[in-house]
């Protein structure tokens, strides 16, 4: 590590001691070819059932599928499964 500040190493002895490691809930064993949308799949997948986007230009090939388990859907589409599923009037 780089010479610290004697504040900065104060700092980081302070920060140091309430790091918490927690286990990744998902790791990716391969490069996946949608690099350009990998941060927005990537956040969805840790948090999230589904996603929801009007966006075919960047999600067409993955809309109505699954990336990973996570579908991808329009947001009409998405409603309409609710309903049919009872889980929305």
């Amino acid at each position: 590590m780089h010479t610290l500040s004697p504040q900065a190493a104060f700092d980081w002895n302070v920060l140091r001691l309430q790091i918490v490691f927690v286990e990744d809930s998902f790791v990716l064993n391969r490069a996946d070819a949608y690099t350009k949308d990998n941060p927005i799949l990537l956040s969805a997948l840790a948090s999230a059932d589904a996603l929801l986007t009007v966006d075919e230009g960047r999600f067409g090939s993955l809309m109505q599928t699954s990336f990973h388990e996570l579908v991808i859907l329009r947001p009409g589409i998405f409603l309409q499964q609710q309903r049919a599923s009872g889980r929305l009037n």
